[in-house]
């Protein structure tokens, strides 16, 4: 009996025992924190990284494109051929241009439809999708331009490397008929004179000739045709038109401008345009060349005086002498304004005095004095009066 009593005293110690033992375990979990989630790594060199999104890359063939030397009616066409080598379609928002003379359109390989890219609604965007091939198909219209000229269009897209993808052309534009010299300037002719300038009009065509020429103050100017012959221009044979343009100082005094049109058999540019610029110089000149009143305190006397001379020492008369506003409606004072040839014997010279008095209401006077001659041509005169 003992044994059993001793027996069971030790199973009922064995399993508090194993009931403390297994709180104790319990405690010290409800102790510790909660476990936290592991941690992610970023992806190393070389591997891909987790969630990422393909994208889209638009890689053009070239980026630049030399059009060389063209003719100005000569409208070039040029592509820019490019490919999708991404993994993702790429959305072309916009193509700008950074002039009027160049056009542009997106053609995706397989269409014949091109998006002119405007406006940025949906409709007017082009997708290119992952692997496919397209082109910017432009054109360069050198109307109107001469010389060397550098233009761009840049390619507006989605594409997370390169969003704006800026394309270049250059080209050196001449002209299809050319004028030498460009400008016909005859300088200052004497009056009664005259001065002869040649033209030479080029032209590209095998059976070029220029037919004529006019101008709108015909009067002034005799226009010769020489002929047409072979020249070389840079290597090159080309023909031309030789014209002898006399200009006649029979007009006013003074510089003035026209154009002569020129008339070619070549039908891209039938009428060639020279500016032509001249300036008569009148018998009668001025000396100094304006006249100017001595300083004086407001109230006081100034006066001031110029002589008008013939540049062939002819005897011509003046016959009055105004004062007047150098704009409408500016002031001018009250002026003593007189008159005589230097040598009574000989009136090839005159002289004209003007005296005023000072102003109060201003700092200065600015006029013009009117002169009346009897020289043909020069019958009216003015001369700047300043003080």
């Amino acid at each position: 009996m003992r044994r059993n009593i001793g027996h069971s005293c030790g199973v009922a110690f064995g399993l508090m025992a194993l009931v403390s033992v297994c709180g104790l375990a319990t405690a010290q979990d409800a102790a510790q924190p909660p476990a936290q989630p592991p941690v992610q790594t970023p992806a190393q060199a070389g591997e891909p990284a987790l969630g990422k999104v393909d994208t889209g890359t638009l890689i053009f063939e070239t980026e630049s494109v030399d059009l060389g030397t063209i003719i100005q009616n000569e409208v070039k066409p040029l592509k820019f051929k490019f490919k999708n080598t991404g993994k993702a379609p790429v959305t072309i928002k916009e193509v700008k241009k950074s002039c009027g003379c160049t056009q542009a359109k997106v053609v995706i390989e397989g269409s014949d439809k091109g998006m002119e890219p405007v406006e940025h609604d949906q409709n007017t965007w082009s997708v290119i999708p992952a692997g496919a091939s397209a082109v910017i198909d432009a054109e360069f219209d050198p109307k109107g331009k001469l010389g060397s000229h550098s233009k761009t269009i840049t390619v507006v897209s989605d594409d997370a490397d390169r969003s704006q993808i800026v394309l270049t052309l250059t080209v050196e534009v001449e002209a299809t008929v050319v004028a030498e010299p460009s400008v016909l300037n005859f300088g200052t002719v004497e009056r009664g004179g005259s001065k002869m300038l040649k033209l030479m009009v080029v032209g590209r065509t095998p059976e070029f000739e220029a037919t004529g020429a006019t101008l709108a103050l015909g009067e002034f100017f005799d226009i010769k045709k020489v002929g047409t012959q072979e020249v070389d221009r840079g290597g090159k044979k080309h023909r031309a038109t030789e014209f002898e343009i006399t200009f006649k100082a029979i007009g006013k005094s003074g510089r003035m401008n026209d154009q002569l049109h020129v008339r070619t058999n070549d039908p891209r540019e039938p009428m060639k345009t020279v500016s032509v610029t001249f300036n008569t110089q009148g018998l009668l000149a001025f000396e100094p060349t304006q006249l100017s009143l001595s300083t004086a305190k407001p109230g006081e006397p100034m006066n001031g005086e110029v002589i008008l001379k013939h540049r062939k020492d002819q005897a011509f008369k003046v016959t009055k002498v105004e004062a007047a506003p150098v704009a409408a409606g500016a002031p001018v004072p009250e002026f003593k304004l007189e008159f005589e040839p230097v040598d009574a014997a000989n009136t090839n010279k005159w002289r004209i005095k003007a005296s005023t008095t000072a102003p109060t209401d201003r700092p200065s006077i600015n006029i013009f004095l009117r002169i009346t001659t009897d020289v043909g041509g020069e019958e009216l005169l003015q001369a700047r009066c300043y003080g």
